[in-house]
């Protein structure tokens, strides 16, 4: 085949994108826009067919599903979807895994497959902690369910839709050509119209599709779906390998920056506020306070009062040489779990710093992430490794 200049320029403009999404130096959605606009600019397509899409009855279908699948996740819905699985499951594992996966499977019909799979992510790792299991046995099986449920039903996946938008266009295309070929009125009704069309398809054995009906491939869907949980409640199980979930502090090495201290009464602490205290001015961070059996992050109007107890982010070494003159006690039996740094008021998560974070090459102290976000940093994870308070 010649080299053309079109087919060098759609090469190109294909390296390029391959290099963009890559190195992520823009947006996906922006360099999509760049590249549909580039191809009606050079010419190679007529602006009516490359901007054709935006009418498509799949992108809409599509479009609406993210919506409703955005007011779930904004909602109080994980929350409600984890305490009505533990209470159905009732500590048994197969039980909640049937609930589960058919749960799953059903969402899956009418939502976002990856959608479905991130609802239930939570609510996996939270009952995976309290039943004490490995979550890789609770949210494979989900992945693999949210695969299944979307062969049910015309909107489970975007491959159903792609496939019927287009059975629908061919078929109006050949009702359009049957009509300009001279068409009959073949049910006497007075015009010609797509009944016509199709009994005169019928008349002659000719293969017509027409557009699928919402619930046309349940019944095959549906007994995929069932035989793929069936083998997974019976062999999921065996096959799917037990990783430990490692907690959070475990992962960051969250033990040996961690410290509970007592404020001591007379201690010089009393009365100062958290972050111009003598802990803050040392580089010790106050991470909670525990007062009258009520825990809470400081903010910076927080002040310490005597009888507080302080989860402190630092060395031990330091805290050992200062712990006389502040007026504190080291609780030396302390065992920190992700359990014991969690309230209601207080949560620990992981996060993640995006390519495009305005964090990126500033320090915690330059970002003033205390005061910005109200968020205590406990450890930070890079590269394989905890920096601790590097």
């Amino acid at each position: 085949m010649e080299m053309t200049l079109d087919i060098a320029i759609v090469l190109g403009l294909l390296v390029a994108a391959v290099g963009l999404f890559a190195t992520r130096a823009l947006p996906v959605d922006l360099v999509t826009i760049f590249l549909l606009l580039a191809l009606v600019l050079t010419g190679i397509l007529e602006p009516a067919i490359a901007f054709a899409g935006f009418s498509s009855q799949i992108i809409i279908i599509l479009a609406s599903i993210f919506v409703i699948n955005g007011a779930l996740l904004e909602g109080r819905v994980l929350d409600t979807v984890t305490a009505w699985l533990l209470r159905v499951a009732g500590g048994s594992i197969n039980k909640l895994q049937l609930t589960t996966l058919s749960v799953v499977g059903g969402l899956s019909g009418f939502m976002n497959n990856t959608a479905v799979t991130s609802l239930f992510i939570g609510p996996m790792m939270t009952i995976a902690r309290k039943l004490k299991t490995s979550p890789s046995k609770l949210l494979m099986p989900v992945c693999f369910a949210s695969i299944l449920g979307g062969t049910c039903t015309l909107i489970g996946t975007s491959t159903n839709v792609a496939v019927s938008g287009e059975i629908a266009k061919q078929y109006q295309e050949g009702l359009t050509k049957w009509i300009a070929k001279g068409g009959a009125d073949l049910n006497g009704d007075g015009g010609v119209d797509a009944e016509d069309y199709l009994q005169y398809a019928e008349t002659n054995k000719l293969k017509i599709y027409q557009p699928l009906g919402l619930f046309e491939i349940t019944p095959v869907g549906l007994l995929i779906m069932a035989v793929g949980i069936g083998y997974l409640m019976l062999f999921g199980q065996r096959l799917l390998p037990e990783y430990p979930d490692e907690s959070l502090a475990e992962g960051f090495n969250i033990r040996e920056y961690l410290s509970e201290i007592v404020v001591m009464p007379g201690s010089r602490l009393i009365g100062q506020r958290v972050f111009e205290s003598s802990l803050a001015e040392m580089e010790f961070r106050i991470v909670k306070i525990l007062r009258k059996k009520r825990s809470f992050v400081p903010n910076i109007r927080s002040s310490i009062e005597e009888g507080d107890v302080l989860l402190i982010s630092g060395g031990i070494e330091d805290l050992m040489a200062v712990k006389d003159a502040s007026g504190i006690e080291i609780h030396a039996e302390t065992k920190l779990e992700d359990e014991s740094l969690q309230t209601e008021e207080v949560k620990i998560a992981e996060l993640l710093i995006t390519p495009k974070s305005t964090l990126i090459r500033r320090t915690l102290k330059e970002a003033n992430f205390r005061q910005r976000f109200g968020l205590a940093v406990l450890a930070i994870y890079r590269h394989g490794q905890s920096l601790g308070r590097k």
